[in-house]
């Protein structure tokens, strides 16, 4: 074998390792109701949000955005639609 047909083995192996990791088991995909949730489902609106006047972060929701802002119970959320 030359050199030059071990690295395109090397190369092909490599390749063929790196694809066999992107195989999903079925625990690994999500259902549709589970991506609803990510996605904020059909008509979500996008607001700046922050907690106690910190750094600002982007909620999606389609519910009342700062109850979805996720701050601590001593914070005081307050959002904006972006």
């Amino acid at each position: 074998m030359t050199g030059l047909t071990s690295k395109i083995l090397t190369k092909l192996k490599m390749k063929k390792l790196s694809l066999e990791m992107l195989r999903l088991t079925s625990a690994d995909v999500l259902e549709r109701s589970q991506m609803k949730k990510i996605t904020g489902g059909v008509g979500g609106t996008f607001y700046n949000c922050s907690c106690s006047g910190g750094p600002q972060f982007t909620v999606m929701t389609d519910g009342n955005p700062e109850e979805d802002a996720g701050c601590a119970d001593d914070e005081f959320p307050a959002c904006m639609a972006a």
